[in-house]
């Protein structure tokens, strides 16, 4: 059985748009470099990847609006 991705809304994200958000990796925000890291792998995945923050899992999540 193939895992149901991820999806994420964050309302004040102008990317997004109010648009759910498919949800490409995460780091966990107590890691070292956690938010470069984050930003790092969000330009590795190009075509609008970008960054929220996941407060209630304290983790950086990786993006792409749908």
């Amino acid at each position: 059985m193939t895992p149901t991705p991820a999806l994420t809304r964050a309302s004040r994200c102008r990317q997004c748009d109010a648009r759910e958000a498919l949800v490409l990796s995460e780091v966990p925000m107590g890691e070292a470099r956690a938010l470069p890291l984050a930003d790092e792998r969000a330009a590795q995945a190009g075509h609008g990847a970008h960054v929220h923050v996941d407060q209630s899992s304290d983790r950086f999540q990786v993006v792409r609006s749908l």
